[in-house]
Parts: structure tokens; C-alpha cells; sequence
């Protein structure tokens, strides 16, 4: 885990997040606080509204040990772009 500014819908949010290579690994709380996605049983949910997970790919998007979203993934299901400086630990979302 590492201090990471996350930049999603033009609002910087910080966090302790992994970041591995091109995935960013929120826990539940901070997935919700950054994000306002919430991790639910049918999928990544806002209000109404509910994106299920692949099955197949189920272990790129979410880890059972927390659990937690790989937001980077989720973003790129959504079609949304993904920037990130690793160098200065931050993520910007589209």
C-alpha cells in the first residue's frame, strides 16, 4: 500500500492503494469515498445502477482478501481512460 492521489470525475481523492503495473486496488471504503461506486454481490453498483463483473476475468477486477476493486480495470470495462505517474503516485480517471 502506498499514498496514491487518485483523480476521478475532475475531484482528487487520496488514498492507500496498490498499484501494480496498470491496476489500482481500492478497498471497499475508498472505492466509495473516490468513486462513489460500491462493490455489491451483482457487481460494481451507483444507485441504481449496476456494471456486473466478468465471471471469467472475476480475479482481474476484484480480490477476495479485503475485498477490493481493481478501479483501473473497472474504468477500462466502462470505456473510460486511465492515466497514471507512478513516479508522482497519482491515477487520473476520464
Amino acid at each position: 500500500m502506498s499514498a496514491i492521489t487518485v483523480i476521478y470525475a475532475d475531484r482528487p481523492s487520496p488514498v492507500d492503494a496498490s498499484s501494480e503495473s496498470d491496476s489500482l486496488w481500492l478497498d471497499t471504503a475508498d472505492l466509495v469515498r473516490v468513486s462513489g461506486w460500491k462493490l455489491k454481490p451483482e457487481g460494481a453498483c451507483k444507485g441504481d445502477i449496476c456494471i456486473p463483473i466478468p465471471p471469467a476475468r472475476e480475479a482481474e477486477f476484484v480480490r477476495a482478501d479485503g475485498p477490493s476493486l481493481n478501479l483501473a480495470a473497472f474504468a477500462r470495462l466502462l470505456g473510460q481512460p486511465v492515466l497514471h505517474d507512478d513516479n508522482h503516485g497519482v491515477w487520473f480517471f476520464g
